[in-house]
Order: structure tokens, then C-alpha cells, then sequence
């Protein structure tokens, strides 16, 4: 997979931009800070996604004081293109199109034109909560298996339904459990899904990071909240056992919503005891290793959307990063080339003031 063009209007800093003619292979975007670059790397993720890779709301990427943005790419797979346009204004409406016909749910985009990121902001996925930790796992599975997004989704709007019994006064306690055989049934295969691909990354991104950070070692772990050797029973069990004390506090306490991944560097915790370096390391090992094993799982390599990445890494393990994303189109971002930096096919743009130029050299 790789994006032949992409048309930004109104987005962020972005007032009029198409830009196009980029490497298959590595694509250089320098600039100084608040330019446009991470911007651009959005607007690209946005329209794989449909949602902003910061988390942030569809408004809040329109330019100050206009009322509609829209972003229009074409990506390639093979010779078979896609097309994705999507607009949205600051009233909250949104519409997408793929290869001119509208879609009503997000979900039909899911998996179209996959992209994957890395950022600074992905420093959250290590530092906070479980659940910015199981959402990046999620996401990345359901770009691979767009069923899996719609079963989780499926499945959060049962615990949604349930929060809201559970926290009635005199609930008939039947209609919970008719819920919680909800909860099973999409549970047991939220687990599956999940335990399997984090076994796979575990051994994947294990094997980057040694490339990465000479030698370090990398540990995930899936922190499961039921037996994993017989999901549909022990998931039963454990909400029959558990029934009390979610009536008691309101909130539905089992299942793979309440799940963990744990992140260990050198056998420490990556939470309490890597610095921050290591931190941003160990996420770029994951997510190279999310691109490899969606190029397994589907014959066709996602892009590659690097943030900020030179900043952590010297020389030689830029050299490792270029070699392990041999075969993927990339995108990374800085504010200068670091000197006597080379990949195959590379192409070298400039950014400022949302303006990209392609440049000589």
C-alpha cells in the first residue's frame, strides 16, 4: 500500500495543500516547530481512520474561522486504487466517501487504506492507564481484521447498557445476565483475537528492539482477565461470581475491558522505571512490529507514519530502523536530515507555514 496523493483543505494550518509524487519507499518532511509536519502526518492517518491520531475532536482540526475541512487521497495497492474523501465542519457533521460512494459507519473504513503511527504522544501508551494501552492494541488489530472492531464495538455498547442497569435502583437482575451473555459471547472473541495478536507482537517487537536499542530486551505480556485455555467458561463464571459487587458499585467489573498489557525493559517495569528515551524506544519497537505482522496478516504493507523519530536514535539504529521498513512506504518527520543519513528511494520535502515543497538534493 502506498498514497500517490493527498489534498488537505482547511485542516489545522493547512488553507489549500496537494502534494504528491512521493517515494515508495522513505519520504523526508523537515521543517521548525508548529510548520505543519505532524499536522500532515495526521491528516493522513485521519483519512485511514476517520478519527484524529491525537485524540482530539473532528472540529478541532478545522483552520480557525472556517466552518468546513476536508481531506482527499488516493492510495495504491498494486495497481488497484482508493480512493477517500472526507469532510467535516465545526457543527459536528462529518460525511466519508470511498471511491465516491458515501459510508455511513466508520467502520466500513476501517482497514481500507491502512496507515500506522508513531508520535510523542504515544508516550501515553506506556505512561498512563490500561485503557490507552488496550486502545492501541485494539486499533491496530482492527486495521488487520475490521470484524474485530465491530465486535469490540458491539461489545462496549453491552457494557455501556449494563453500567446504566447496573446503577438503577431495583433492576431485574435477569435483564443483567441477559447482558452479561452479551458480554460472553463478543468477550470470548475479543480474547482470542487479542491474546493471539499480542503473542505474535510480543516475539516481533522483541526482535526489533534489539535492533533498536543495542541489544536492550523488550518483554509485553497480555494481563487476561480470565483463563485463556477456556475463555467462554471462565468468562461465565467470573461474571456469575462478580454479580454482587457490580451491583454494589455500579460498574461492570470482569471482562476484556478491564484488561492490561504489560511493557517490561530489562525485566523492570517501562511504566515506573524507563526513562522517558526509553519509553519512546520501546513504542517505535511496537509499532514497527504492529506494521510487520499487518503485512503478514494481509500480503500488503500499511504506511508508516513516523513522528519526530531521529530525535531517540543515533546513526547506526536509524540504519536498523531503514532496513527493518525495507518494503513500506514511510513518512518521517524532523526539523533537520541528520547528516549523512541515507535510504533507498528516499524523497526530501520541506515544511513551513502549511506549505510542502518537494526539494532537490
Amino acid at each position: 500500500m502506498y498514497l500517490d496523493e493527498i489534498a488537505l483543505k482547511n485542516y489545522r494550518n493547512y488553507e489549500s495543500c496537494r502534494i504528491g509524487g512521493f517515494s515508495r519507499g522513505v519520504n523526508i518532511f523537515i521543517g521548525g516547530n508548529a510548520q505543519g509536519k505532524t499536522n500532515f502526518l495526521e491528516a493522513v492517518n485521519y483519512v485511514s481512520w476517520g478519527r484524529s491520531m491525537r485524540g482530539s475532536l473532528d472540529k478541532e482540526a478545522v483552520t480557525y474561522g472556517k466552518r468546513l475541512a476536508a481531506v482527499d487521497a488516493r492510495f495504491f495497492s498494486g495497481d488497484f486504487m482508493r480512493h477517500i474523501e472526507e469532510e467535516f465542519d465545526t457543527e459536528g457533521k462529518k460525511q466519508i466517501k470511498i471511491d465516491g460512494e458515501s459510508i455511513k459507519r466508520i467502520s466500513l473504513l476501517v482497514g481500507i487504506a491502512n496507515t500506522i503511527v508513531f508520535s510523542p504522544d504515544d508516550l501515553r501508551t506506556v505512561k498512563d492507564s490500561p485503557s490507552i494501552r488496550r486502545k492501541t492494541i485494539d486499533q491496530e488489530i482492527s486495521k488487520v481484521r475490521p470484524v474485530y472492531y465491530r465486535d469490540l464495538t458491539t461489545y462496549m455498547s453491552a457494557v455501556r447498557e449494563k453500567n446504566r442497569l447496573l446503577k438503577m435502583k431495583g433492576t431485574d437482575v435477569r435483564l443483567i445476565e441477559s447482558y452479561n451473555e452479551q458480554l460472553v459471547e463478543y468477550g470470548t472473541k475479543i480474547i482470542d483475537r487479542r491474546g493471539g495478536f499480542i503473542d505474535m507482537l510480543a516475539k516481533t517487537a522483541s526482535h526489533v528492539h534489539q535492533q533498536l536499542a543495542s541489544g536492550e530486551k523488550l518483554e509485553i505480556a497480555y494481563r487476561c482477565c480470565c483463563d485463556r485455555g477456556d475463555i467462554k467458561n471462565s468468562l461465565t463464571k467470573k461474571l456469575e461470581k462478580n454479580m454482587d459487587r457490580e451491583l454494589e458499585t455500579g460498574v461492570s467489573m470482569t471482562g476484556p475491558h478491564r484488561e492490561d498489557v504489560d511493557i517490561r525493559i530489562g525485566g523492570m517495569s517501562a511504566k515506573s522505571f524507563a526513562s522517558q528515551g526509553q519509553q519512546r524506544t520501546a513504542i517505535l519497537s511496537i509499532k514497527i512490529a504492529c506494521a510487520m505482522l499487518a503485512k503478514k496478516a494481509t500480503g500488503d504493507a500499511p504506511v508508516l507514519l513516523l513522528d519526530d523519530v531521529f530525535s531517540e536514535l543515533d546513526e547506526k539504529r536509524r540504519n536498523n530502523l531503514v532496513r527493518m521498513t525495507e518494503g513500506f512506504q514511510v513518512f518521517i518527520t524532523g526539523t533537520e536530515l541528520p547528516g549523512g543519513f541515507k535510504a533507498p528511494e528516499m524523497k526530501l520535502f520541506t515544511v513551513e507555514k502549511g506549505k510542502i515543497e518537494s526539494v532537490l538534493f
